[in-house]
């Protein structure tokens, strides 16, 4: 993708704010899901430990929320021993296979490597006052964003999944079915 036809200087520029944003919103993206995707707690409590988990997520960096992300779909729920009388609503991002797993797994941690790289050594490794370097800078730069884009439509792609399943879960909570399932089992219904 090519920007707008700005001098070169500024092209490059414009390169770089165009990949920052992609890497921020694959980040806002994961942080979302890490928020919403394993909560618990007892009724009193649900929604302040909600709220506070909500918080912790949008404090991460992506390297943080993409450990998380992997130990999460590894290891599972992390909360398997809660007290009694406590709920817990949690999904996990799964794949298909081991295979699939680690190209997800590897996917990630070029993506915040790439991020890293961008942020903290892009002048280092491209001096912009070399002029020779500017087609190398641009193709760097634009492969990069390939390579962003790519993750970034598959945590949209989840993102939206989890939307749909979280609106399956409140439909069929709030569902007569369920009330007469738990009218049944004994429990109170409508």
């Amino acid at each position: 993708m090519t920007g707008p036809s700005l001098p070169l200087d500024q092209d490059i520029e414009w390169r770089v704010g165009r990949n920052l944003l992609v890497f921020q919103r694959i980040e806002l993206n994961l942080k979302f899901y890490l928020a919403q995707s394993q909560v618990s707690g007892s009724l009193d409590d649900f929604p302040a430990k909600a709220r506070m988990q909500a918080e912790d997520a949008m404090k991460q960096t992506l390297g943080q929320a993409t450990h998380q992300l992997i130990q999460r779909e590894v290891e599972g729920d992390s909360n398997a021993s809660l007290p009694e009388n406590n709920f817990r609503f949690s999904t996990r991002c799964t794949y298909s296979d081991t295979e699939a797993r680690q190209q997800a797994h590897e996917a990630f941690d070029r993506i915040v490597k790439m991020r890293n790289e961008l942020i903290h050594e892009f002048l280092v490794k491209f001096p912009l006052a070399q002029r020779d370097a500017d087609m190398e800078v641009t193709a760097y730069l634009d492969a990069q964003y390939k390579s962003a884009c790519a993750v970034l439509s598959d945590t949209r792609v989840r993102l939206q999944e989890f939307y749909e399943l979280r609106r399956s879960f409140a439909e069929y909570l709030a569902s007569p079915e369920l009330a007469r399932i738990i009218a049944v089992d004994g429990a109170p219904g409508e």
